[in-house]
């Protein structure tokens, strides 16, 4: 996912095209820079409220945070 605004606690993410079994997947594409490319991600935007996204990085659920 790539993040496209932050406002007032929600975040507005475009999320990727491909879907991988693997995070050795996702971080391949991003050192090629595949991931700049507006074409990697689906138009559909997803909204997500900031405090649910610190949960889901203190279950585990989100593996990492790359800043590009």
């Amino acid at each position: 996912m790539r993040l496209r605004d932050y406002s007032y606690g929600d975040i507005e993410f475009q999320v990727s095209k491909l879907v991988y079994n693997k995070t050795s997947g996702v971080f391949s594409d991003i050192r090629n820079g595949k991931t700049s490319s507006d074409e990697y991600y689906d138009s559909e935007v997803l909204f997500i409220d900031s405090g649910k996204l610190h949960e889901w990085k203190d279950s585990g659920a989100i593996y990492s945070i790359e800043r590009i």
